[in-house]
């Protein structure tokens, strides 16, 4: 008998365990693991990489329209350089066409007149719209298209990743880069709009470098 009453009192003196506990436990471990992956995801989207969807043909043949890429964010975050030849997505300038004027009576700088400061456009690019380029003029240099050839600081200017001549579609064929902008054109020329059109590109608007194409899939690798 004293063996039982034993048995019984270290039983009933037991803890068992608590469901609601574990389950609320569970519950806060699962919401701090999501919290964390979710600001984890945006810093990396906002300051370390970002993909990119090529929606037009003006980067044709280099990019197709359907391509994903994925673009460095360090030129935007930490200011890093960019240098000719590199493709970078940038804000879209809110004029895309000044051909209705006189070159000499226009900034050479592409105009932006959109000063959202709001969280979701600025750090998160929510209902802003980027365009990708190539790199062609850097600060300082004197840039002149003439007879379908481009000229940097009066030397004709010949590449590797594109055989094709420049029209003069925009007022901005013969112009010298303003300190802290570039001059980007679209590898395919013809149908492109670009520094040709609105003018040079701040440096501050650009979101990013373009690495490497992810999608599709047989073109995966570096741009």
């Amino acid at each position: 008998m004293k063996e039982f009453d034993e048995i019984v009192n270290i039983t009933s003196g037991s803890q068992l365990p608590d469901n609601k506990s574990s389950i609320k436990k569970f519950l806060l471990i699962f919401l701090i693991v999501f919290i964390v992956a979710i600001f984890l995801a945006i810093f990396i989207r906002y300051f370390i990489f970002t993909p990119a969807k090529v929606e037009n043909t003006s980067m044709f043949p280099t990019l197709n329209e359907g391509d994903i890429l994925i673009a460095s964010r360090f030129p935007k975050t930490v200011g890093s350089s960019v240098k000719r030849g590199d493709i970078v997505i940038f804000e879209a300038p809110s004029v895309s066409e000044n051909s209705t004027q006189s070159s000499n009576n226009l900034k050479p700088t592409a105009q932006y007149y959109n000063s959202n400061s709001n969280l979701a456009y600025q750090f998160l690019d929510i209902g802003k719209t980027t365009y990708i380029k190539r790199v062609v003029g850097l600060p300082g240099e004197k840039i002149l298209i003439k007879k379908g050839k481009l000229y940097i600081n009066d030397i004709e200017f010949s590449n590797d990743y594109i055989d094709s001549t420049i029209p003069v579609t925009g007022p901005f064929f013969n112009i010298t880069v303003p300190d802290g902008t570039i001059f980007v054109l679209g590898d395919n020329r013809t149908e492109s709009k670009d520094s040709r059109n609105f003018g040079c590109i701040p440096i501050e608007k650009i979101e990013g470098k373009i690495l490497f194409r992810v999608f599709p899939f047989n073109k995966f690798g570096k741009i």
